[in-house]
């Protein structure tokens, strides 16, 4: 009975000429509202990289490679998307290197760069994204801590 009373509802809105384009307004939003706000993580193992905890690592790494056009922190991940040149970047190794030093200040902050190393000679220009477990970077005695990735305009924060 409930599904036939929603069907003769909906005929009436849609019949009655001034509710039809409220209601085609307001169904995006609903759809939207109705959606879980929480992202489950990628199952794709394939994303997931090396994090790297070495100064000196970090000092040697280059950053001119490539171009990072978004990172973000979702749980215990960080992921980044970057371009670079090559020929599929199929063969491109990647890695996250932090510079084994904490900040004090509130919140902490740790410095990360991401390590591209790529020999393709191909000119084309391709985009990746790959995350890494920061769970490791976590300060003792602090809940959050700010990250300064060397090729991204603002700190990113993980809460924890």
């Amino acid at each position: 009975m409930p599904l036939l009373r929603n069907r003769v509802l909906l005929r009436f809105i849609f019949k009655t000429s001034y509710m039809k384009p409220i209601v085609l307004l307001l169904l995006p939003l609903m759809v939207v509202a109705a959606c879980n706000r929480k992202t489950a993580l990628p199952a794709d193992d394939s994303l997931q990289k090396e994090l790297v905890i070495s100064e000196q690592q970090y000092q040697a790494t280059i950053t001119n490679n490539y171009n990072i056009s978004k990172a973000g922190i979702l749980g215990d991940s960080l992921f980044i998307t970057f371009g670079a040149s090559g020929c599929s970047g199929g063969t491109w190794e990647t890695s996250i290197i932090d510079a084994d030093r904490v900040a004090e200040s509130y919140p902490v902050q740790r410095y990360l760069k991401l390590r591209l190393v790529n020999n393709e000679l191909c000119a084309a220009a391709f985009s990746k994204k790959i995350s890494v477990n920061i769970r490791p970077l976590r300060v003792a005695g602090a809940h959050k801590v700010s990250f300064n990735l060397n090729g991204w305009s603002q700190p990113l924060l993980y809460q924890y």
